[in-house]
């Protein structure tokens, strides 16, 4: 009897070694990606690198393709990521990927905080395809704006900022880095799955640079044809590295409840969500359809002003080398 393969495939041909450029590891299946490989590896997934462009992906054998942040190529004089062309997602992997989702298989794609427009790459595009839109922007934990190196902070989010019921077993609290958010389109089958806290912390839109303290959504979940995707906007809750959050609080746990739901069994087009697969409608219908939007009131120069100085000071606005880490 023939056991049919079933592979997770790490994307490592958009500029994920590239980070090794900074002096800090790369993001790959066998770096800081080592962790998620191998709870995938403990639900029976070979694991597997593409190492080659084009990124292609073929379902039923391919179950997941896990996407690391892509990035572009560092320039370290000016602590700044710049656009390779090498790196970014042509046209030909994008309708590939789509193509792969829609026929059942699944996605897990990283951003990095800011976005595209700080690492200088076009993952947005993929994400947009699936319905939803990658925010510019950074949540940040206000008690920690004047730290002296974005990497050394974090924040939290509980049980109560994660509005999927699936996603909630176990799970009494999750430890984050600053990282992107994310709005979801009209007409997506998708669904936030763990919002910011709703106080002490602030998303600052770079692009737009306005700031908002309104909960948004950090990772989605969404359904696509007949395959599944989940977006995050920053990969440190689930990385093995120095700078890794995998083992902190319950992010491991939390890891696992999404892979699960991944993998899960897919259904027809055109059947309706099953009951409860996204929670509450009631609780989170607020949460769909909601696009970044700033606070009003806090859209005077002066607090803007403010908090892009304290981002000046705390070089969250760089893209810093290994020398300027401090634990």
């Amino acid at each position: 009897m023939t056991t049919t393969r079933r592979i997770a495939c790490f994307d490592e041909t958009h500029g994920q070694p590239h980070w090794s450029q900074t002096g800090f590891t790369s993001r790959l299946r066998t770096t800081n990606f080592a962790g998620v490989a191998r709870i995938l590896e403990e639900m029976d997934l070979e694991c597997v690198s593409a190492t080659t462009k084009p990124l292609t992906a073929t379902f039923p054998e391919t179950r997941l393709v896990v996407i690391p942040p892509p990035t572009g190529i560092y320039d370290a004089k000016h602590e700044c990521w710049h656009r390779d062309p090498a790196s970014l997602f042509t046209a030909q992997e994008l309708c590939a990927l789509l193509d792969f989702v829609a026929e059942g298989g699944s996605v897990l794609a990283f951003s990095y905080r800011f976005g595209d427009a700080f690492t200088q790459t076009n993952l947005g595009l993929l994400a947009l395809a699936l319905g939803c839109l990658l925010n510019d922007d950074a949540i940040l934990d206000l008690m920690q704006l004047k730290a002296p190196n974005p990497l050394a902070t974090h924040f939290h989010t509980t049980v109560g900022d994660l509005p999927s019921v699936w996603s909630v077993a176990g799970i009494r609290e999750l430890r984050w880095r600053c990282l992107a958010t994310f709005s979801i389109l009209p007409g997506t089958k998708a669904w936030p799955l763990v919002l910011s806290p709703a106080l002490g912390s602030l998303s600052y839109h770079a692009r737009l640079r306005q700031i908002s303290y309104q909960p948004l959504p950090l990772g989605v979940a969404g359904i696509s044809g007949n395959g599944r995707f989940a977006l995050f906007g920053g990969p440190h809750a689930f990385e093995t590295s120095p700078l890794g959050l995998l083992d902190r609080a319950d992010n491991a746990r939390f890891l696992r409840h999404v892979l699960v739901w991944l993998l899960a069994e897919t259904w027809p087009q055109r059947r309706a969500v099953p009951p409860g697969l996204f929670g509450n409608p009631r609780d989170a219908g607020d949460w769909l359809w909601r696009p970044f939007r700033s606070d009003d009131k806090a859209q005077d120069g002066p607090s803007v002003a403010f908090v892009e100085e304290l981002l000046r000071q705390g070089e969250t606005l760089h893209a810093l080398p290994i020398e300027k880490w401090s634990v």
